[in-house]
């Protein structure tokens, strides 16, 4: 329970906004930008150990890479940045 609400914390403190605009970059460079390095980041302190047990069933490696990974937090992501830096035209 504590990682959702560090999660709802963070969505509601509306600290992204501050590094969404002044950077002045398209929405998708934006997003390849920090979901590339939240993957570094991750990397860095998260165990590797049973990873691979996801991959044994194609369908759900599939799924867990274009559901979760594109369809959810990349799209998502990126409609949030083109709404903040298009239709919110924040300074």
């Amino acid at each position: 329970m504590a990682g959702v609400d560090y999660m709802i914390a963070g969505s509601l403190s509306g600290c992204s906004f501050v590094c969404v605009r002044p950077l002045k970059l398209l929405a998708a460079a934006l997003t390849t930008y920090q979901i590339g390095l939240a993957i570094v980041f991750l990397l860095a302190v998260t165990g590797l150990d049973g990873v691979n047990a996801v991959c044994t069933d194609m369908r759900a490696c599939i799924g867990l890479v274009i559901g979760l990974g594109l369809c959810g937090t990349g799209l998502a992501y990126l409609a949030y940045c083109y709404v903040v830096v298009v239709h919110l035209h924040l300074p």
